[in-house]
């Protein structure tokens, strides 16, 4: 009994320890997602546009999302430079090449303006830039 306290202990300590390190979209362990399996990923996730928004919000919702483009999109003058390494790597990678540091940190840039709008975060980014990258059990 004492050995199984211990034991639950240290799995809260190691899970709180994650959630609340300076790095919180990052888990690297050996299973860590490939190219493949973050657009495999966002293939079967729906995500929602901010046409499903309350109408109310749409225009604030329309506003987020293009300013965090700009932040993320390859093309853009304002990208944040890991998303410039980010791309720069997914250009030249394959399926099989596990997602790079720059990745990480090219969504934890750009979560700052998606943030801005909660409609935006939950629905699009966070599913596409977070919940995707993270380890995944592989079923197919």
């Amino acid at each position: 009994m004492k050995y199984q306290a211990i034991l639950l202990l240290t799995v809260i300590s190691l899970i709180s320890t994650f959630y609340y390190s300076k790095n919180q979209y990052r888990i690297l362990k050996q299973n860590q997602p490939t190219i493949f399996d973050w657009q495999y990923c966002i293939e079967r996730t729906m995500l929602k546009t901010c046409d499903q928004d309350d109408p109310q919000d749409r225009s604030n919702c329309y506003s987020v999302a293009s300013n965090t483009s700009k932040c993320y999109s390859e093309t853009s003058q304002q990208a944040s430079t890991s998303c410039v390494h980010w791309w720069i790597y997914f250009e030249s990678s394959k399926g099989k090449d596990t997602l790079p540091d720059s990745f990480y940190q090219c969504a934890e840039d750009c979560a700052e303006y998606a943030k801005e709008n909660t409609f935006y975060f939950s629905q699009t980014f966070q599913p596409m830039w977070i919940k995707c990258s993270q380890q995944q059990k592989k079923d197919y």
